[in-house]
């Protein structure tokens, strides 16, 4: 048997090298995207953890806010009973300040596990101040009433403002029996 040559031992030596660094080539660039997910798997973990301490920090802000809740929410026997509440407490606010009410109409009803609400649609004449005034008082937060839509025009007749507004009212889920 003859002896191999020296080139070619150059060569399988020179094959061998190749394949080692391909290798390490592919390992390598195998082992920066894992440790690119990882890094990213981190970062994620981390923001995680920075919002959930917020959360705890904030816990008994929001256990008061929820037991302020439960305690002042309103309640009401359904949803006549509900309607009826709001277009009354409405017109007496209304009258109280000098607002008239050219129209109005009671809108859907929605109930989650959360809340209970009614909305009426209503169109009043006024003044600014009065409407300003007004419209304050509608949306204290005990009240837990609020203006969802408004439409504010001159009125073409006098110089009072004609505004067409969307209110709601939030109650307790919880009906209370007649």
């Amino acid at each position: 048997m003859a002896q191999p040559s020296k080139s070619l031992y150059f060569l399988l030596s020179f094959f061998l090298f190749l394949i080692v660094a391909a290798g390490t080539f592919i390992g390598w660039n195998e082992i920066e995207k894992r440790k690119a997910t990882l890094h990213a798997e981190i970062k994620t973990i981390q923001t995680a953890i920075a919002e959930n301490d917020q959360w705890m920090n904030q816990a008994q802000m929001w256990k008061q806010r929820e037991d302020w809740i439960t305690t002042n929410q309103p309640t009401t026997a359904g949803a006549d009973d509900a309607s009826l509440s709001l277009i009354e407490g409405i017109q007496k606010s209304a009258q109280e300040n000098n607002i008239q009410i050219t129209d109005q109409k009671i809108l859907t009803t929605q109930t989650t596990p959360n809340f209970f609400s009614t909305s009426v649609k209503v169109k009043v004449v006024t003044d600014m101040k009065s409407l300003i005034n007004w419209l304050y008082l509608l949306q204290t937060p005990a009240s837990f009433t609020l203006i969802d839509s408004f439409s504010l025009k001159t009125d073409a007749q006098s110089s009072n403002l004609a505004c067409e507004l969307t209110i709601v009212r939030w109650y307790s889920p919880k009906f209370k029996k007649p």
